[in-house]
């Protein structure tokens, strides 16, 4: 099923939503940094249909599917941030291999 973005939802549905992401961003999460690098290594996909979640067009990247893969809010920004940083890597690396190969052809 496609939504679209006329999709209506009623007050409930948006307010249970809305708390159901006000508890989930009060849990504890205890750092654990293997876990987070595990998570780099095999991305989580958050939702098996984005357009079969409701609780996307209404939370957006805390649905309850994201909320099933993070302990809380903190723990996927730290994912999150740890994700930018690694690409960022990758990119750098991948850039100043091709110089240094270029460097040597000259």
């Amino acid at each position: 099923m496609k939504w679209g973005l006329s999709m209506i939802y009623s007050f409930e549905e948006i307010d249970n939503e809305t708390l159901a992401r006000k508890e989930w961003a009060k849990e504890n999460y205890d750092y654990d940094i293997e876990h987070l690098i595990d998570m780099l290594i095999t991305l989580p996909k958050p939702c098996d249909e984005i357009e079969d979640c409701s609780s996307n067009y209404i939370s957006g990247q805390q649905c309850q599917c994201q909320r099933g893969i993070f302990h809380n809010e903190e723990h996927q920004k730290i994912y999150l941030s740890l994700l930018e940083l690694f690409i960022a890597l990758l990119i750098t690396d991948t850039l100043f291999r091709g110089y240094v190969e270029n460097k040597n052809c000259e």
